[in-house]
């Protein structure tokens, strides 16, 4: 099994890296990981020894030997699905209303991954880390997203997640709505959120800073922190921050103080 779906992931990819005119579309980072993975690397450097995978409604979700773990979607099939998810992709907002309540809605086309991490932590930085100035992207895929720099050259590592995946965003396109009130979901979408981030290894989120992006933000009102106390602790990030758009609508998971 292990050897089949090594084999079968890395040809996957060796068909994916040859086709130049589909490679046009995606990052340089994006295309730099498929051209290790058609390499049998991971974007780690460890060797690619895929231990599981499992069939999602837009792909499969591969788990490899060294931690990691890929969602590769199927765009034909997600596009035969919902035509909102091909190559047209809609930026996610967030819009609190007068009565307090939670709205999220679509509003157009997205920043690509790239700039939309880059752009998150600027933003948390301008707002909460002054002293970082300097900020920068690896060349090739990573458990680091972003790198800020201080003057003295001291660097603190970020690692960014959306609190509302694609997951979210294709059941609300399926379901034909073009916003849907969160209420009490909010608090279970910061839990997924931080779930999806523990594939990485528990001595290299020590060095990281979990930020995830709210799109305009979210009131502290609006969660129960509680509820996940136990599992912000446990994940073994620095800091995990709920990035809005303005301080009070950005907010500092852990550590609490």
């Amino acid at each position: 099994m292990t050897k089949d779906a090594t084999e079968k992931f890395i040809e996957i990819n060796k068909k994916f890296v040859n086709n130049k005119e589909r490679l046009l579309k995606f990052p340089p980072r994006a295309v730099r990981m498929y051209e290790q993975f058609a390499q049998g690397r991971c974007f780690c450097g460890e060797k690619l020894i895929v231990n599981s995978f499992v069939k999602t409604g837009s792909g499969a979700d591969w788990l490899f030997e060294c931690g990691h773990k890929i969602t590769a979607i199927d765009l034909k099939e997600t596009e035969k699905q919902n035509p909102s998810h091909g190559d047209k992709h809609y930026r996610s907002e967030l819009v609190n209303n007068k009565q307090g309540k939670v709205r999220v809605q679509t509003t157009g086309e997205k920043q690509g991954k790239e700039e939309s991490e880059l752009a998150v932590v600027k933003l948390l930085c301008h707002m909460y880390k002054k002293d970082l100035q300097e900020f920068s992207q690896p060349e090739t895929y990573s458990h680091i997203d972003v790198i800020g720099e201080d003057d003295a050259g001291n660097k603190l590592y970020f690692q960014v997640t959306q609190l509302y995946d694609q997951n979210f965003w294709y059941n609300l396109g399926k379901n034909k709505k073009a916003s849907v009130e969160l209420e009490d979901r909010v608090t279970m979408l910061i839990e997924y959120a931080i779930n999806r981030k523990l594939n990485y290894p528990k001595d290299l989120r020590k060095n990281l800073v979990l930020v995830i992006d709210s799109g305009v933000g979210i009131l502290k009102t609006d969660i129960d922190t509680s509820h996940f106390s136990n599992l912000v602790t446990e994940s073994n990030f620095s800091e995990i921050w709920l990035v809005g758009r303005t301080g009070d609508l950005t907010i500092k998971l852990y550590p609490y103080k």
